[in-house]
């Protein structure tokens, strides 16, 4: 950061500048500023947890810590960002597959469960590895109930980590990870 030698004012070395005596220059003369170390933030910062208040004169940069419930909001909308994603793109873990669990796969889900014993034979169902299974009454009953146990873990989890300060990724139910995102390692 610079500040002007004088006025120990910050300055934007780039700016245009006019001096005293009416001499425009298209930036600020580097012999009128000095460069300072921008201000360390306190050692616990982040956005959900400071404003950051910047201003032309010492301290230049202020931090000021947020009001508890201000905080507690802010992690409650990272938890249902967080748990909203791993209801939707998680996957569900059945029959030795992953499912897909976005909304029309689940009212796919939901179509073929209430066919009952009218499901028809041989139905091949992608999983989010991009192979087959062959989709029976039982395996759909399966997926059905693994869904619904799933989301309701999910919620509950989210209720617990509203509350406490874990970090907001940690302790959730296991989802799919792609291979590629693995570095191709399976």
């Amino acid at each position: 950061m610079f500040i002007f030698k004088d006025t120990l004012k910050r300055a934007n070395p780039y700016a245009p500048y006019t001096d005293a005596n009416g001499t425009r220059y298209p930036r600020i003369p580097r012999e009128l500023l000095d460069e300072i170390a921008d201000p360390a933030p306190p050692a616990d910062y982040s956005d959900s947890l400071y404003y950051r208040t910047e201003q032309d004169t010492a301290p230049y940069v202020v931090y000021t810590r947020k009001s508890d419930e201000q905080i507690a909001a802010y992690r409650w909308e990272a938890l249902k960002v967080f748990r909203d994603d791993l209801i939707q793109n998680g996957g569900c873990f059945v029959a030795g597959k992953w499912f897909h669990t976005d909304v029309y796969s689940k009212q796919q889900h939901m179509a073929l469960m209430m066919l009952g014993a009218s499901l028809p034979v041989g139905i091949q169902w992608k999983t989010m590895d991009g192979s087959f299974i062959e989709l029976t009454q039982e395996v759909v009953a399966q997926l059905f109930q693994a869904q619904i146990t799933r989301e309701q873990g999910i919620f509950a989890m989210a209720e617990v980590k509203r509350l406490d300060a874990t970090p907001i990724n940690v302790g959730w139910p296991e989802r799919y990870i792609p291979p590629e995102a693995m570095g191709g390692l399976v």
